[in-house]
Parts: C-alpha cells; structure tokens; sequence
C-alpha cells in the first residue's frame, strides 16, 4: 500500500534521556571488539582525491590501520546549497540520485551533500570493487566524506543501509555528526540470510530495456528508486553494481548485531518507521526506547519501506520539523 501524504496518520514517541548514559570507555571497547570479530580495522586517516569531472564528483581513497590502502570507489556528490551540511546516505541497491525529489526542499535548510556507497559506483565501478563489505568500511567512507566537505559536524540523513552506516558514524565519530535522521533500519538482523533474496534476481530481464518497463516489474515507488540508481546507456537500463556485492552487504548485516554503536550515539535523533517495514517488528520502538538523546519515533502508517517515495509529504514535513528544532 502507499501512503497517502496528506491522510496517514503518524504516531509519536518523544525519549529525552530516557536511558543512562554509558562509560565512553565500555561504549568503544564494545565497538573495537565488534571490529576486530567481524571486519577490517581502518583507520581514522582518510585521504580523498578529486576526480575532475562536473557536478563535483570526488572518489574516496581510504586508509587501513595496518597501512594499505584500497580505493573505496565511493563518489561524494554537491548538491549545493547554503548553511549546515547535510550528508545523505542511500540504501542498497541505490545511489544518491534516490535522494532527487529530497533535494530541492533540504537545500533550504543546509549545504546538501550525498555519498554514492562503494559497490554503488558511477558508470559501473561498483561492480569493480571487491570490499571487504563490512560495516567499518562503509563508515569509514562516510568519515572521509564527512572531511572532506570540512564544514564542521553533519546532519547525517541515511536511508535503510545508509541509516545504519549514519548511526555507527556518529558513533564511532561523534566529533563528525550534529544530528541523525534514521528512515527505516534496525540494529539487528542476527541470523537472517539473504540468499531467497538473492535468488529473486536471477529473473530480472537484464538489460532492462526502458523505463516503463522498470516501474511495470517494481512498481512506482521502488521503480524511481532504482531508475534513479541504475546506469542507462544505449541498450537499457544496467545495474551499478553486482548482485554479488550487494548479497555481501546484506549478509554481513546477519553475522552480528549493531546495538553498541546504537547506544554509543549522543546527537538528537528523527526515527523514521514504515508501517510496511523491512525491519524486525518493536526494534525501532526499542531503539527509541533505549536511546542515550534525544530521540523521536514516528510510524507512518500505509507507508512502506522507500518511505521517502512512498509518503513523501510525510517524510519532508518530519524532517523539516526536526532540522528546525536543532539546536
């Protein structure tokens, strides 16, 4: 079902401080052991090289703590605008044109920024990349990113995906992050696989072969989004990335869960949840619940998980509210 902007109903839950805060110390022994158990340790040097090309395009190259390096192949995009900087961070399978219809009405309220996450590449390039798709990774990039706008502290805005890697950037880098907006994500999805999801690719009719047809299989909510993601060349539409990879992403997110890094972030939170949502029923309650700041949870009913696309009204009006009451 879709929502309908002007008529779903939103309710609310506002948790100032509801929990004690935790020693600093626990918090980031916690986040170093989830580091070493499931993924790469990179460090907090990142350097970025611009590439050249319109429209600001930069390609982040990203420092490991035992001295490598690997070329991220994640693209930061300027949006423009004036004032905070606000960083958006999609969710698989997408890239930052997912956030188009967003961008007009966020510039109004900062310097609009977002990240095409590696395995999202320009012109094919996820699919040249090769990892290590663990979540450090990702956050790592967003550091770089969050660095190289070099405007002081982001409203980090993240979708699904980009929503945990928002949250864990805060986190791990509170020094980088201002404020969250968190659209439908959860902490934990320990044990889940995605290989049925995987197995659903294998019918899809690449190259797609025109637009209309995209929105006929997906529909319109999840046919702009990846009409604003995939690579449309002279053929049809190509994917930006390799189911391989993308499978990758989402099967990491079953090897572990991310609550330290939930409860490690102290910057004032917007919780975004999708009736239909993708996430394990109650865990975005819970997370309001549990949250160490100031943290507001709306459901949108009849929404579904491209909240953003499916009540658009909703979600402009939610976030608008809450980037005016920042302090």
């Amino acid at each position: 079902a879709t929502a309908d902007p002007a008529n779903a109903v939103l309710t609310s839950t506002e948790v100032p401080n509801i929990a004690a805060m935790r020693a600093h110390q626990d918090i980031m022994e916690g986040l170093q052991a989830d580091t070493e158990q499931h993924g790469e340790e990179w460090s907090e040097q990142s350097r970025l090289t611009t590439s050249g090309q319109d429209h600001a395009l930069t390609h982040l190259d990203v420092s490991r703590r035992d001295g490598s390096r690997v070329a991220s192949l994640a693209v930061l995009h300027d949006y423009g605008g004036d004032g905070t900087p606000i960083l958006l961070l999609h969710g698989l399978m997408g890239r930052s044109g997912t956030w188009r219809r967003c961008v007009p009405w966020l510039r109004e309220h900062g310097h609009v920024w977002a990240l095409d996450a590696a395995g999202h590449g320009s012109d094919g390039t996820g699919s040249s990349d090769t990892g290590p798709w663990t979540t450090e990774r990702f956050v790592a990039d967003a550091a770089a990113a969050v660095r190289q706008i070099d405007a002081g502290p982001v409203v980090a805005i993240g979708h699904s995906m980009g929503a945990l890697h928002a949250w864990c950037l805060a986190a791990e880098h509170p020094e980088l992050v201002r404020a969250l907006v968190v659209e439908d994500m959860a902490p934990d999805f320990l044990g889940r696989t995605a290989v049925g999801w995987l197995a659903q690719f294998e019918n899809w009719p690449l190259p797609f072969a025109d637009a209309t047809q995209v929105i006929d299989i997906f529909g319109p909510a999840a046919g702009r989004y990846f009409l604003d993601s995939f690579d449309e060349r002279s053929d049809g539409w190509h994917l930006h990335g390799s189911f391989e990879n993308w499978f990758a992403i989402a099967e990491h997110w079953g090897t572990r869960t991310h609550w330290a890094q939930w409860q490690a972030v102290h910057v004032p939170v917007l919780l975004l949840e999708a009736e239909n949502s993708i996430t394990p029923p109650g865990q975005m309650a819970e997370m309001a619940a549990t949250a160490n700041a100031e943290c507001t949870h709306l459901v949108v009913r009849g929404a579904g998980h491209l909240l953003h696309e499916d009540a658009p009204g909703i979600y402009q009006r939610s976030v608008e509210a809450f980037l005016a009451g920042l302090p």
